[in-house]
């Protein structure tokens, strides 16, 4: 029969060594290895007990979840449509602005500016519906054209994703590109409610924790030292003219 070996090697006596200072140190402090014992039972009692996702009833992941969406009326419209859409009731301030379903493009063109003083504009491209319309070269009636196709096939994308999300919207009497405020929107169904998005977090206060998030992006050295000197400055002029106001 086949003797049995014991492993070995570096790793083996790294387990042992470990070991052996653990038990050295439980002779030499018993009070502490019951202590350690004690903290670990407390952690699984703990752990056993907690809301974890361990203990958490098993969630129907095929479940609807309800969103709702504030709008403040102070974002871009037709961002804001867009991520209102999916939401399953939207509550708009009273003076928002809501719709602007409709897609916009102008540019001025330098072309002969850049002719009547002597300045050649050059452009090279790699197929031919890379760049339609252009601010220093010359425009034909084909590069409009194309620009007005693309238009036209964004607009009609950006009627779908509304139909598809907001099935009560007549999207033919929205899509025309002009927006509304808020009671003019109620009554196209473009929004559910309105309400300051005050008093919307208020309300839902009374049975629910409200959290504010923020995220503070990184300044680098010369926004610090720009918004130290601008602190300064103000704190000179408040001062100076307190001085002035009341002497």
């Amino acid at each position: 029969p086949a003797k049995s070996r014991r492993r070995t090697g570096p790793s083996r006596n790294l387990r042992l060594s470990r070991r052996q200072s653990r038990n050295r140190s439980r002779r030499q402090n018993p009070r502490h290895s019951r202590r350690q014992s004690q903290n670990r039972n407390r952690s699984r009692n703990r752990n056993r007990n907690s809301p974890g996702p361990a203990n958490q009833p098993p969630v129907d992941r095929g479940q609807e979840l309800f969103m709702s969406i504030a709008d403040s009326g102070n974002a871009e419209t037709m961002k804001m449509m867009m991520m209102a859409c999916v939401a399953d009731r939207i509550v708009a301030a009273p003076f928002s602005i809501i719709g602007s379903v409709g897609v916009l493009a102008q540019l001025p063109n330098f072309n002969r500016l850049l002719e009547k003083h002597g300045i050649e504009f050059e452009q090279v491209k790699a197929g031919d519906l890379k760049r339609t319309l252009t601010m220093f070269g010359k425009n034909t009636d084909e590069d409009r054209e194309r620009l007005t196709s693309q238009m036209e096939d964004t607009h009609e994308l950006f009627k779908e994703f509304i139909e598809e999300q907001r099935t009560i919207v007549d999207v033919q009497k929205i899509a025309t590109g002009e927006h509304w405020l808020g009671k003019r929107a109620l009554e196209l169904k473009l929004v559910d409610e309105l309400v300051t998005s005050d008093d919307y977090l208020l309300r839902k206060s009374e049975h629910a924790d409200v959290y504010e998030v923020k995220h503070a992006a990184p300044k680098s050295i010369s926004e610090k030292l720009a918004s130290s000197v601008q602190l300064a400055f103000e704190k000179v002029l408040t001062a100076w003219w307190q001085k002035n106001l009341y002497s």
